[in-house]
């Protein structure tokens, strides 16, 4: 019975850290989209003078 506890709480904890991993990832990427349309749009203003 020990053992299964283990293996249920091992997989939760891997669970929750690939859940974390995944939000870390989504938010960098989502940073990385909204600074990069920020910075072509500013380029895009710039050329249009």
């Amino acid at each position: 019975m020990d053992a299964i506890k283990v293996d249920l709480c091992g997989w939760w904890v891997m669970r929750w850290l690939m859940a974390k991993l995944t939000e870390a990832v989504d938010e960098s990427l989502e940073y990385r989209r909204r600074s990069f349309g920020a910075w072509r749009r500013r380029l895009w203003m710039q050329c249009r003078r």
